[in-house]
C-alpha cells in the first residue's frame, strides 16, 4: 500500500481527531551551563530546555513541521552539513517505529486499533462469534478495550498487512571519543523521518539529541559499596544543532506550522478509556430479631482424620467425605472414606473406603441417592440400601486420568467437563439402557488466560465463570450461549466509585461458587480492597446473578473475612450460605436480605456447608464436629 493511499485511510473514522496537533505553550530556550554537576569540563555544551523553569537540559526535543517530508529533510540536511552530519535515507516499515510513536499512530487513529481488535492476539473476532466462544456482546466489548489501548507489542503489529506499508526515514549517526584514554564517549543522533501516517495528514519530525558516556568520579573510592555505577550517562539536546534547524526552518519553510515536545506522548489523541466492569453492589449483612444457635454433633475416631466435604441426605442423615490417618504396609499414610452420619441414633458409620477421592458429594433430589467419586470410579449410594454401589460409568478411551469437574445433571447422571473447561462431557442414554458420554469440545476456553470454572449445570446448560463473568454454556456443542458482564472481582474498589484512569480486576478469586436450578441465579467470587491502602481487611464473598434474565443482582459481602471457605444452596433457591473461619452469613438469594443470624462457636472453623433437602435444616461441617441450625419457614 502506498502511504498516501494509507494516510488517506487513516483519515476518516469515526475516532480520528484533528489532523495536525494543536498549538502548545511550549518553547524552547539555551542554558549555557545546564549539564549536570559531575559532567567533565569537555563534555559541558550550551543545551536546551523546552520547560521555562528548569535548570537542567530537555533531555530530548523534537520538532514537529507540517510539512512534507521530501522538502523538510534537505533544509535539516544543509543546516547540520557543517557540523559532520551526513545522513543515510531509507523506507523501513511502520511497525519498526519507536513505541512511543506506535502508541501516538494508535492513539490518534481509530482504524489502527480497529483492525488489532478485531485480531487480539492473532485471534479473528469475527470468527470467534461464529465459532461459538464468543458472543457479539463481547466481541464489541473487546473491541471497545483494544481500541482504547494505546500500547501494543511491536510483534503483533507487524502482523498487520497495513503495517508493512514503508516509510521515509533519514538517520545520522556519529560516535567519538575524547578525554583521557578516550573515556569520554559521545553519540550524536540527528533523525529526520515522514510522520504523515502517524498523524493522518502532512507531518515530519525532526530528533536532535547527543548521548554522552563518562567514568564516574567517586568509582575508585566507592567502588566496594552495592549499586555504584563505573559509568554516568546523560541525553541532551545540543543547542547549536538545534539553533540550526530551527533557524533554516524559519527561512526555508516560514509558512510550516510547528510544534516542540520533550516527548512523542504529549502528541496523543483522546482515546475514550475502556469500558469498565459494572460497579459492584455491596450489600452487608445485618443484625436480624431471629437469631439460632446451633446443635452440635462430634466426630470421633481412632485415627487422625480431616472432615473436607459434607451433604445432607432427605432421611436426615449425612455424608461426610473424609481422609483418615491409616497404617499403609506398616507405614503411616492417609486413605479417603466416605462416613455416614445419623444424628437421632448417634451413631456414625463408614460406607467406603478407598487410596482417594470423595471430594465431591452431590445428591439427586429425584431419587435421594448420593453420588461421589473415588478411586477414579463413580459409585451411589441409597439410604434404604447397604452400603455404597459403583456405577459403571466410562470416560472416552483417550481420557482415561484427566482431571474432572462434575455435577449431576437434571436426570441423575454426573456430568463432567475438564478443569480448563475446554471440553465437555454429556452422558447420552442408549438403547437398552447403557449409556455413554459425548464429548464436546470448548472453544471460549482458549480466550482467557484464567481457566474457566464450572459453576452450575442447569437443565441443559453449564453456567462457568469466566474473566468476562458468567457465561452460558451448551454441552452438547460447546458453544457460548449468553453472558452476564460480571462487576469487579478484584483490585480496589472507591466509595465515589471506580475513578477515571484506574484499573479494575478481572481476577478470579479461588474459593468455591454455587447456583441454584430451581431459584435461577449462580454466584462467582470477589476479593476487593476499598480506597488506597491495604491495612484495612479486604472485602471477599459473592456477585449473586439472574440466569433467567441474564443480569447482574447484588454483591453479598461475608464480614470480616478474607476469603470464602464454603458455600451452599438450598434445593428451593430461596437461600444462599456462605462461611469462612467460625463466621456463618445466610441470605434470601435473590433479594440480598438476610433475616436469619446464625450463632456458631468461637473455637471452630467451618470448612463445609449443606442445606436439607427440604430447606428446613444447614449443615456445617469443623475439624471435629457437625453444626445443625433449623430453620423456620419464612
Amino acid at each position: 500500500m502506498g502511504l498516501a493511499v494509507l494516510v488517506a485511510s487513516l483519515s476518516h473514522g469515526e475516532e480520528t481527531m484533528p489532523a495536525f496537533p494543536d498549538e502548545t505553550a511550549v518553547s524552547w530556550r539555551v542554558l549555557d551551563d545546564g549539564v549536570r554537576s559531575r559532567t567533565p569540563d569537555a563534555l559541558r555544551i550550551p543545551v536546551v530546555t523546552l520547560d521555562p523553569g528548569r535548570l537542567i537540559g530537555s533531555e530530548r526535543a523534537y520538532i514537529l513541521v507540517q510539512a512534507p517530508y521530501g522538502r523538510v529533510w534537505p533544509v535539516v540536511a544543509e543546516a547540520l552539513a557543517d557540523h559532520g552530519v551526513v545522513f543515510e535515507q531509507g523506507t523501513p516499515p511502520l511497525y519498526s517505529l519507536e513505541e512511543p510513536w506506535l502508541e501516538v499512530l494508535l492513539s490518534r487513529n481509530g482504524e489502527w486499533r480497529a483492525l488489532l481488535s478485531s485480531t487480539p492476539e492473532g485471534r479473528d473476532l469475527d470468527a470467534a462469534v461464529a465459532d461459538g466462544a464468543l458472543t457479539a456482546e463481547e466481541r464489541t466489548w473487546r473491541r471497545h478495550q483494544a481500541r482504547a489501548r494505546t500500547e501494543v507489542s511491536r510483534e503483533r503489529l507487524s502482523r498487520l498487512p497495513v503495517a508493512q506499508a514503508e516509510y521515509a526515514r533519514a538517520e545520522s549517526v556519529r560516535e567519538w571519543t575524547q578525554g583521557r584514554q578516550g573515556k569520554q564517549q559521545v553519540t550524536l543522533t540527528v533523525t529526520v523521518f515522514d510522520a504523515g501516517a502517524v498523524f493522518g495528514t502532512t507531518a515530519t519530525v525532526i530528533d536532535v539529541f547527543r548521548d554522552q558516556r563518562f567514568p564516574n568520579p567517586d568509582y575508585p573510592r566507592l567502588w566496594a559499596a552495592d549499586g555504584v555505577p563505573t559509568l554516568f550517562s546523560q541525553s541532551l539536546v545540543p543547542a547549536d544543532l538545534f539553533g540550526e534547524v530551527m533557524r533554516a526552518l524559519d527561512v526555508e519553510l516560514p509558512g510550516a506550522a510547528r510544534r516542540l515536545s520533550d516527548t512523542p506522548s504529549r502528541w496523543h489523541g483522546p482515546v475514550a478509556p475502556p469500558p469498565g466492569p459494572v460497579e459492584p453492589g455491596l450489600r452487608y449483612a445485618t443484625q436480624s430479631d431471629l437469631t439460632i444457635t446451633p446443635e452440635i454433633h462430634t466426630l470421633a475416631s481412632a485415627d487422625p482424620f480431616t472432615p473436607k466435604t459434607l451433604q445432607a441426605l432427605a432421611n436426615g442423615s449425612l455424608a461426610i467425605g473424609v481422609e483418615r490417618a491409616a497404617l499403609l504396609d506398616g507405614e503411616q499414610g492417609w486413605i479417603a472414606e466416605l462416613w455416614h452420619l445419623m444424628p437421632r441414633e448417634q451413631r456414625l458409620e463408614v460406607l467406603w473406603q478407598g487410596w482417594q477421592g470423595v471430594d465431591s458429594l452431590f445428591l439427586d433430589p429425584a431419587t435421594g441417592a448420593l453420588w461421589f467419586r473415588g478411586d477414579k470410579h463413580w459409585f451411589r449410594f441409597r439410604s434404604d440400601q447397604q452400603g455404597a454401589r459403583p456405577v459403571s460409568l466410562s470416560l472416552p478411551a483417550a481420557d482415561p486420568d484427566a482431571r474432572m469437574s462434575w455435577q449431576l445433571d437434571s436426570h441423575g447422571h454426573p456430568r463432567l467437563c475438564s478443569d480448563r473447561v475446554d471440553r465437555i462431557y454429556r452422558y447420552r442414554e442408549q438403547k437398552g439402557g447403557k449409556g455413554h458420554y459425548a464429548v464436546a469440545e470448548v472453544p471460549r476456553a482458549a480466550f482467557f488466560s484464567q481457566p474457566p470454572r464450572p459453576v452450575l449445570w442447569q437443565g441443559d446448560a453449564v453456567w462457568v465463570q469466566d474473566q468476562y463473568g458468567m457465561a452460558e454454556l451448551d454441552p452438547a456443542s460447546g458453544r457460548v450461549a449468553r453472558v452476564i458482564r460480571a462487576p469487579q472481582r478484584s483490585g480496589r474498589v472507591f466509595d465515589e466509585g471506580t475513578p477515571e484512569g484506574s484499573v479494575s480486576g478481572d481476577v478470579i478469586p479461588p474459593w468455591p461458587a454455587v447456583g441454584s436450578p430451581s431459584g435461577q441465579w449462580v454466584t462467582g467470587g470477589f476479593r476487593l480492597h476499598r480506597g488506597q491502602g491495604e491495612s484495612e481487611a479486604p472485602l471477599v464473598g459473592l456477585h449473586v446473578f439472574d440466569t433467567a434474565r441474564a443480569e447482574y443482582l447484588y454483591s453479598a459481602v461475608l464480614d470480616g473475612q478474607s476469603r470464602v471457605s464454603a458455600v451452599a444452596a438450598s434445593a428451593e433457591g430461596w437461600w444462599l450460605a456462605m462461611a469462612a473461619g467460625n463466621h456463618v452469613q445466610l441470605w434470601e438469594a435473590r433479594t440480598g436480605r438476610t433475616p436469619i443470624t446464625l450463632n456458631v462457636p468461637t473455637s471452630v472453623s467451618v470448612t463445609a456447608l449443606s442445606f436439607a433437602p427440604d430447606g428446613g435444616g444447614l449443615y456445617a461441617l469443623t475439624g471435629s464436629s457437625v453444626l445443625h441450625w433449623r430453620l423456620p419457614s419464612l
